[in-house]
């Protein structure tokens, strides 16, 4: 039963490409509209430098980002650009409370 379940088309839809809630992005995207390389935006999740969830366990990877936290995003992608190595300041680094976390 389980099985058959997991054939359905919506199911696999699900597994495969989870549709994104409000003010997620699946991270392929977000890294191409930020000019990044998909690993370098999973490294910043890892850092802590953005709010991700892996769905369903851990296949695709959905990054928050509400108007204010793209803005951010796009300032942290512009200074990694930058050559010269400096770290980003603690502003940059640092993600705005998303709903979950409230």
């Amino acid at each position: 039963m389980v099985t058959n379940l997991l054939r359905e088309t919506t199911c696999q839809k699900q597994l495969h490409n989870p549709v994104p809630g409000e003010n997620e992005h699946h991270v392929e995207r977000l890294a191409a509209e930020l000019g990044l390389k998909t690993k370098r935006l999973k490294d910043w999740v890892t850092r802590g430098w953005a709010t991700a969830s892996q769905r369903p366990f851990g296949r695709t990877w959905l990054i928050w980002a509400d108007e204010q936290e793209l803005y951010r995003l796009h300032q942290l992608a512009h200074h990694q650009s930058r050559p010269g190595g400096v770290p980003p300041s603690i502003n940059l680094r640092t993600p705005s409370q998303n709903s979950r976390e409230q």
